[in-house]
């Protein structure tokens, strides 16, 4: 206020304040997971074994090892491998094919691309036999279409405003993940 009267921070101004700040988000974010765990009648044990899968694969994620994930969550380093191990079981396989074709369609957003390039920003997170079957979906699907520029074939969005909505349960969970990444 222009009066003189003080107005609250809207950032915390000390360690403690930013700490404060961070548990509230955290646990607000946790609140939604709480509902939904009464919702579907989830135990606590249930729900902290989740808990654990997701914090383990985000660190996974951020390139961590197995001996610094164990070191940060301070559990042991036969637990960190036993998540290891569950997260190999392709709990994860089913959401992630369906977000590669929505990575390729985002890249297509900006600028047309060739099958060459599109692999080459995609090659760390996928495989390559894995990145040429969803280019032939979508452009079987005409989500995507091939394109000359007289040099080069590329491949371009078949309508500006694409429609990344299929229908398929493993499709709005891939959405559900990249909003809650995006809010994260």
């Amino acid at each position: 206020m222009r009066d003189g009267s003080t107005t609250a921070q809207s950032t915390p101004s000390t360690g403690a304040e930013r700490d404060e700040l961070i548990r509230r988000v955290l646990y607000s974010l946790l609140g939604l997971a709480s509902r939904l765990s009464r919702r579907f009648v989830f135990s606590l044990r249930e729900l902290n074994h989740w808990l654990e899968m997701a914090y383990f694969h985000e660190l996974r994620k951020a390139g961590m090892t197995l001996k610094q994930i164990a070191e940060r969550l301070e559990i042991s380093l036969r637990k960190v491998s036993l998540l290891s191990s569950r997260l190999k079981e392709n709990f994860f396989i089913p959401e992630k094919e369906h977000a590669l074709p929505r990575r390729i369609e985002f890249l297509l957003w900006a600028e047309p691309m060739s099958a060459l390039r599109i692999k080459q920003v995609l090659k760390s997170e996928y495989e390559l036999e894995a990145i040429e079957a969803a280019i032939s979906v979508l452009a079987e699907q005409r989500r995507i279409q091939l394109v000359s520029n007289g040099v080069t074939e590329m491949y371009a969005l078949s309508k500006r405003s694409a429609r990344l909505y299929q229908g398929q349960l493993m499709s709005r969970i891939d959405g559900l993940n990249h909003l809650l990444q995006v809010v994260g």
